[in-house]
């Protein structure tokens, strides 16, 4: 009696690369999950509520920004940094010349390009301003610090205001004070890590405003700054926090006030956020050992 073989089957070439594809693009996925859930998670959670048809292109763009914004904090020396700043500068132009690349942040970034046809130049402007802040240097004054947010922040904002769609000049204003407004806000929570590291970047023409910059800035390092339960007392170290807490909070306003027009674009839930992460310290009296 003959035994009947088993029937074999092969697979195809293409199927075999189908599959694989699959398999990569999921991995370069969760790995922009990861990192932002990681590193941004107030911009994770925000991306959850964000339609599923832009939600995967929402996290590259804010694995993007990770990517960029974690350079600084982990290089030992500038010329490094300089070096993996042109990596994503490189990436991008690849990118746009529809060159699928291998970086899994940078093959995402490729696949929403694709889909939503997203300007390259906030990518750029955001890679240049992050190239500026490696110079390790304090803003010399507020409007400094205004123009890295509008660099970074709001270009991260108009990006993913084009996932979703919107092309709206009001929605774009909006866009930029809210940029603004979390640039401010950004420095100010970084404030007590920074002080660990003995560094201050809040805007010197402030500093050198409230008082002398030697006494202001010193008080910074310390575990304990006079006044601070007081919003309106006259301490060197709470002016000084103080004055780019007024201007955030105008920012804020405003913007508020320019995106309160129907629709409201998802993309300024992170503003929301943000903005509620500030209510606490202002009823503490901005203490510099805030967590």
């Amino acid at each position: 009696m003959h035994e009947i073989p088993y029937p074999t089957f092969k697979q195809r070439p293409t199927e075999i690369k189908c599959s694989r594809a699959l398999t990569t693009g999921q991995h370069n996925e969760q790995f922009c999950i990861d990192i932002v859930r990681k590193r941004d998670y107030e911009g994770f959670l925000c991306s959850l509520l964000f339609p599923e048809a832009v939600r995967r292109s929402a996290l590259a763009l804010r694995a993007f920004n990770v990517e960029l914004a974690q350079i600084k904090d982990s290089v030992s020396q500038k010329t490094i940094g300089l070096m993996r700043m042109q990596f994503w500068k490189s990436a991008v132009e690849d990118i746009y010349r529809d060159d699928h690349p291998a970086q899994p942040v940078s093959a995402e970034l490729w696949r929403a390009v694709r889909k939503h046809t997203l300007t390259r130049r906030w990518m750029l402007r955001i890679i240049s301003e992050r190239e500026k802040d490696l110079e390790d240097k304090a803003y010399r004054n507020l409007q400094e610090l205004e123009d890295y947010g509008e660099n970074t922040q709001s270009s991260l904002l108009y990006l993913l205001l084009e996932t979703l769609g919107v092309k709206n000049v009001h929605a774009d204003h909006a866009a930029s004070h809210i940029g603004k407004a979390q640039g401010i806000l950004t420095c100010l929570r970084a404030t007590p890590y920074n002080s660990s590291r003995r560094k201050v970047y809040l805007p010197m023409d402030i500093c050198m405003l409230v008082g002398k910059s030697v006494i202001t800035l010193s008080s910074l390092f310390l575990s304990e700054i006079p006044c601070f339960s007081n919003i309106r007392g006259t301490s060197e170290g709470l002016e000084t926090i103080h004055v780019p807490v007024s201007i955030y909070v105008g920012e804020a306003v405003h913007s508020s006030a320019l995106s309160s027009a129907k629709p409201k674009p998802m993309a300024f839930v992170s503003a929301i956020c943000r903005h509620f992460s500030m209510n606490e310290p202002l009823e503490l009296g901005f203490r510099r050992s805030f967590p």
